[in-house]
């Protein structure tokens, strides 16, 4: 009789136990961290959170307190180590830094299912403190700030409020901005997200979205607006320089008075509408190649309207709105 090889065997046994759950099946993982550093002026915070959910506030200490919660339940098939959550805190000079792990050390054959009750970070840090944020799914949300704060996020949301910062940069794959109570300069960036912003005053905004829309309200300052395919509206926010562009999404404003405007909105196949107050002063140019022009401008003096091009003078003439649109329809109206 002829008895199977060592390895036949091996590899039998392998199959047998990749086939059959482990016996620690539900295995919870439970980590708490607590960690506390002493702050100052230009110190900077440095976050990497993974999946993590992030609040950050101030307070007036000068200390930065972090606290972490890792709680999931882990079902494993096969063999190998446990796999487990470990925070890494790290101190040189001014600069702190913090960086989430989930993970596991040696070689797992099989897989594991992780099921995550909580994972979240907490820190509480003077308002001063320069930030700088990257997580993957995590959303993070940060509070009265006004040290700069730099943020890089999957397919997390970010959540800014009460924020008087001297710089403020964003990154977004699919998550969405949301901005109430800002003021500083702001750049962000963002592919499939949305953002939203409520009650801003900045003398540099720059957005740009892929497939997101872009809503903007009760706001003033300076703003340079780009989408491809999403959205852009603005309700009774107060521009000096307003660039506004869309490939395939419509534009929607309803300006408040402001300074001397220097606007130029432009679409490809979207739809512009402007509305401004009575008494907005500015010359305006529009042009469309396939689409059509309505113009709604009591006050308008110096109308010259012709297929597919409009201009003229509002009140002094003092600013320049320019309008372009390939194939949408433009609405330009005062309010009444």
């Amino acid at each position: 009789m002829r008895f199977p090889s060592r390895s036949l065997i091996g590899l039998g046994l392998l199959l047998a136990t990749l086939s059959v759950p482990n016996p620690a099946l539900g295995e919870l993982i439970d980590r708490e961290f607590h960690e506390e550093f002493d702050a100052e002026p230009g110190t900077e915070l440095v976050l990497k959170h993974g999946d993590g959910e992030v609040e950050i506030t101030s307070w007036n200490q000068d200390r930065i307190v972090i606290d972490v919660v890792y709680r999931a339940e882990v079902n494993r098939f096969g063999i190998g180590p446990k796999p487990d959550f470990d925070v890494e805190f790290r101190e040189r000079g001014k600069r702190i830094s913090v960086i989430g792990r989930e993970g596991k050390s040696g070689v797992v054959i099989g897989f594991n299912v992780r099921n995550i009750k909580e994972h979240s970070f907490t820190i509480k840090a003077p308002p001063y403190v320069d930030l700088q944020i990257f997580g993957e799914d995590g959303s993070v949300e940060i509070k009265k700030w006004r040290g700069s704060i730099e943020c890089e996020l999957d397919d997390g949301d970010l959540y800014l409020s009460h924020i008087d910062s001297e710089m403020t940069e964003v990154r977004l794959d699919d998550g969405d901005l949301v901005l109430s109570d800002f003021r500083g300069p702001l750049v962000a960036t963002l592919e499939d997200g949305d953002c939203e912003i409520d009650n801003l005053d900045s003398e540099k905004v720059r957005i740009r979205t892929d497939d997101g829309d872009i809503e903007i309200r009760d706001s003033s300052g300076n703003f340079d607006l780009r989408t491809e395919d999403g959205n852009i509206e603005l309700d009774r926010v107060s521009a000096g320089d307003l660039e506004v562009e869309s490939s395939d999404g419509n534009i929607e404003l309803d300006m408040a008075s402001g300074p001397r405007a220097d606007w130029d909105l432009t679409t490809d196949d979207g739809r512009i509408t402007l509305v401004v107050d009575r008494g907005t002063s500015a010359e305006f140019e529009i042009e469309t190649e396939d689409g059509s022009i309505r113009l709604d401008l009591d006050s308008a003096t110096n109308l010259d309207e012709n297929e597919g091009f409009a201009s003229g003078r509002l009140a002094g003439g003092e600013g320049r709105i320019r309008i372009r649109s390939a194939d949408g329809t433009v609405v330009f109206r005062e309010s009444s």
